[in-house]
């Protein structure tokens, strides 16, 4: 029979008010998307690899591509949206450039598609198409997922409109705005019931503990990993997570609801609470400060805007 624990915590503001601030505040943008150019397109068009894999990297070179980028950029910046764009190409060279940490991360999937999902930190994605016609019009199909839960938006349906100008068009606007205020609804829902993580946590070669060791933790003793799930369950916003897998040198918990924002006030600063955005490091930060108190390090390392890998090792 599980133990509980009876964790006692002295969080910083940003934990303890986790369940504050429902209400979407515009002064904290952690919502950000990610424009990509549909796969089909890609391959259709010429820009790939091999015949399975898209070449992003040349299709954001074509002109189309790039003035609908920008398009939809300008709109964001314009219209005051809470999501700002993150740019696909500078994700695509961190990914190159990082082969070492994506390596360390089982980040091991030859799909691209894949590895941009565990990569980015953007709360959505935006696939598009363009289409021109022999007569000059263009034809823009858009499609969107949630990037924490791989879940399709619009129950899967895929939005199309046509322009006869992509950069200026008023109907980009009209449509953009329908499209964005769809995104609004899912991203209300997450700052209501929190980001769906998954959090893996494995052991490092130096660790003398397994996950079935006993531990002692304020007066209590039990599992570390009841000690790491009591840690969770104190601080989800919404209850329904699982174990995925739970051996007794990995723990992987799935449907971990993480709040997406707190107030803090900085130190030293005369400025009341303002709100920050939290992602799986802030959420982690003080079970590191737990696992301490049991003899072990954390090495935390985020994976995407949903994830993260917890390595644990003996404290020296």
């Amino acid at each position: 029979m599980k133990k509980i624990f009876l964790i006692i915590l002295i969080i910083s503001c940003a934990i303890s008010t986790f369940a504050q601030g429902q209400e979407r505040d515009q002064d904290v943008k952690n919502a950000s998307i990610m424009l990509i150019p549909e796969k089909a397109f890609c391959l259709n068009n010429g820009y790939k690899i091999d015949e399975m894999t898209p070449d992003y990297s040349k299709a954001l070179l074509n002109n189309d591509v790039l003035n609908f980028i920008t398009a939809v950029e300008g709109y964001l910046a314009e219209h005051g949206s809470q999501y700002e764009a993150e740019n696909l190409q500078a994700t695509l060279d961190d990914i190159s450039n990082s082969e070492a940490t994506t390596a360390l991360l089982d980040l091991k999937s030859n799909d691209i598609d894949e590895i941009i999902n565990n990569w980015t930190r953007a709360t959505f994605h935006i696939y598009f198409s363009i289409t021109k016609s022999s007569s000059g019009i263009y034809s823009i199909r858009l499609s969107a997922i949630d990037v924490a839960n791989k879940k399709t938006l619009f129950g899967g349906n895929i939005q199309t409109y046509n322009v006869s100008d992509i950069k200026s068009d008023a109907r980009n606007k009209e449509f953009l705005d329908s499209f964005i205020a769809a995104l609004d609804r899912r991203y209300n829902d997450i700052v209501k019931n929190g980001r769906n993580c998954r959090i893996k946590f494995k052991l490092g070669n130096d660790c003398d503990l397994d996950f079935f060791s006993m531990v002692e933790c304020d007066g209590e003793s039990g599992q570390l990993n009841e000690l790491i799930d009591s840690y969770i369950d104190d601080n989800v916003l919404s209850t329904g997570y699982s174990a995925e897998e739970s051996t007794a040198t990995s723990l992987t918990l799935k449907n971990v609801r993480i709040p997406i924002k707190a107030f803090v006030k900085k130190a030293f600063s005369k400025k009341k609470n303002r709100p920050v955005g939290i992602e799986t490091l802030d959420f982690l930060k003080n079970l590191k400060t737990i696992l301490n108190q049991v003899g072990l390090n954390a090495e935390i390392y985020p994976i995407g805007i949903a994830g993260a890998l917890v390595i644990l090792s003996n404290q020296y």
